[in-house]
């Protein structure tokens, strides 16, 4: 009887420890597989067009060796003869390459003997440059401290300073920003040889070099690689295609300068040689199709339109000399963004989600600047992704973006990428809400899109003002073509015409649409017709009276000093003729120094 008892009593008692058993086997095996899914290896990236968006050549790790694709494609057909970098390199070496980088280049450009930096450029913020400057202004009694003349111990204390002028501080610094105002000025406005003689001195002293850039803007071809490409730096190697471009704005001033000097000295084809050879320098660079080109390429081509209205402007000029200049503008073809986002900028994304995958133990090591996303980032990092979602994602959104770029107009453009931006932050704000990511936390599929989706803001959130930028760009060249046409008129009639239909169709085929307003831009002639105000509303489409954004016109008219800059939703994009020439500072005479002494010596009443 009593085993009985003992053997009914056990067999509950061993039901209830394999139910529980069971349940913590259960239990066990649920929490290995939410393990499993949340830090378990990452699904491997599927090689395809959806995905990688090329299959070859693939690197050592077998993923795509997207820099080496673009450097096959860069390279084909180039030689020696027809790279404008070949040219390039030698008018400004060598710049800010590395001395271990130097043959490197010089052989994959096929540059012999590699240059000497004594034969280049001198650029115009360089220390000796700044010293001479300041020397000749000081002994022309142009050169002010606080509203008193230099003395000869400030002037001697120049000789003793070293590195960039950039970095000058109190009478030095002072003295620099006098001399670097005369200098942006001489790049847009025609300058005399004896009013300014130490820029002067400076282009004799540098034609070779110049006239190098000249002659690489002739050559049809661009090509110019990163070093750090070719050495086989074993790196996420698309972003070494991000370019290095510091000597690009230099060797563009001085062109510019020297040609404002041709201009006034009554040399005007050699002054438009110098011109037009900054339009083709300005698509040469922007070429390598990053938006950091573009964006290179398009500040190069506004010093190439600040010289252009000078050089248009000038009453010097023959018809056919006008002519040719408008022959020139209109070969230029317009700026696009398409070819930068479908190549390098998509594929700099997708290299980047690979070395993310692949490659990097640390997001944090590789993306900065993300405004809060950087820990997100860094906490999906260290869990499961599916990769190939994010790659199909990131070629999806950038077909968006070339759709959106090659829309027919400003408007609709503008519309497209406006509301690219706004599903896009939508999206992010939907994933990252509370739930979301607790969601995320179980979800393989819902933890890749909130990574897709903060990578790609993270990327695209600037082009749409790139966008901007180009549609800018190309209202501008716009203008200048109208701008040539008029000086083609002037040099046939004397005068400008009173209205802009009066070009039509002898100077001009048809009148250009102001991309912004969507009507002709805007022509004041003056009232004997010698000169007049052009311009476009720019991007806010309204009117705001003939105002550029970098405030030397205002309301249509020339200031002696440049106001304030302005915001671009209160300008418009402007030219005005006739172009003033360069002022320089008024000598100091012995009563203005004696005045400004005294008053330096006086107390200031406000302490008192």
């Amino acid at each position: 009887m009593h085993d009985a008892i003992h053997n009914t009593t056990e067999r509950p008692q061993k039901k209830r420890c394999r139910f529980v058993l069971w349940i913590g086997g259960i239990v066990v095996a649920l929490l290995l597989v939410f393990l499993w899914q949340l830090f378990g290896p990452h699904p491997k990236i599927v090689i395809s067009p959806q995905t990688t968006h090329i299959t070859a050549p693939l690197r050592a790790n077998g993923m795509p060796d997207y820099a080496q694709r673009l450097l096959e494609n860069a390279r084909k057909g180039v030689t020696p003869e027809n790279n404008a970098a070949v040219l390039l390199w030698q008018a400004v070496w060598p710049s800010d390459l590395e001395e271990q980088h130097y043959k490197l280049i010089c052989d994959e450009l096929g540059i012999d003997p590699v240059p000497s930096k004594e034969d280049s450029l001198q650029r115009m913020d360089e220390m000796a440059t700044f010293r001479r400057f300041a020397t000749w202004l000081y002994e022309q009694r142009r050169l002010s401290v606080d509203g008193r003349a230099a003395t000869a111990e400030t002037i001697a204390a120049l000789a003793s300073l070293e590195g960039s002028p950039w970095q000058l501080e109190g009478d030095a610094g002072e003295i620099w920003f006098v001399t670097d105002t005369i200098i942006e000025e001489a790049q847009f406005r025609p300058w005399p040889n004896e009013g300014i003689a130490p820029l002067a001195d400076w282009a004799r002293e540098n034609q070779r070099p110049l006239d190098l850039l000249v002659a690489a803007s002739r050559r049809p071809r661009y090509y110019s690689p990163p070093p750090q490409i070719l050495d086989g730096t074993d790196d996420m190697q698309m972003a070494l295609f991000l370019p290095s471009l510091n000597w690009a704005r230099e060797a563009a001033r001085g062109l510019s300068i020297r040609a404002m000097w041709h201009l006034h000295e009554g040399r005007p084809d050699e002054a438009w040689e110098d011109i037009i050879a900054l339009y083709r320098m300005a698509r040469h660079l922007a070429s390598g199709e990053t938006l950091v080109h573009l964006i290179v390429g398009i500040t190069i081509e506004n010093i190439a339109h600040q010289a252009s209205r000078a050089f248009l402007s000038s009453g010097d000029l023959t018809a056919e000399q006008a002519r040719r200049a408008e022959r020139d503008l209109a070969s230029l073809p317009n700026w696009s963004m398409v070819n930068a986002m479908n190549r390098m900028e998509r594929l700099l994304f997708l290299d980047t989600i690979i070395y993310l995958a692949t490659e990097v133990p640390n997001v944090g090591d590789l993306l900065y600047g993300m405004d809060g996303n950087d820990a997100i980032l860094t906490a999906l990092h260290f869990t499961a992704i599916d990769w190939n979602f994010v790659l199909r994602e990131g070629n999806r959104w950038y077909d968006r973006l070339v759709a959106a770029a090659q829309l027919p107009s400003p408007s609709a453009r503008q519309a497209a990428f406006s509301q690219i931006d706004t599903d896009l932050d939508q999206l992010n704000q939907t994933l990252q809400r509370p739930a979301a990511v607790a969601w995320g936390v179980i979800s393989h599929r819902r933890r890749s899109e909130i990574m897709a989706a903060v990578l790609l803001e993270y990327f695209i959130s600037a082009i749409g003002s790139c966008q901007s930028a180009a549609d800018r760009a190309n209202m501008n060249l716009e203008l200048m073509r109208v701008a040539a046409a008029l000086s083609v008129f002037r040099t046939e009639n004397g005068h400008y015409p009173e209205k802009l239909d009066d070009l039509v169709p002898q100077f001009i085929a048809s009148l250009p649409i102001d991309i912004f307003s969507e009507k002709p831009p805007i022509y004041r002639p003056d009232d004997d017709r010698a000169g007049y105000v052009l311009y476009s509303v720019g991007q806010n489409g309204v009117d705001d009276g003939g105002t550029d954004v970098l405030g030397w016109i205002v309301d249509g008219e020339w200031r002696d000093e440049a106001h304030e800059p302005f915001d671009y939703d209160e300008t418009d994009q402007v030219i005005r003729f006739p172009v003033p020439p360069v002022k320089l500072p008024d000598v100091i005479t012995d009563d203005v120094t004696e005045d400004a002494a005294d008053r330096a010596t006086q107390p200031d009443l406000a302490t008192l």
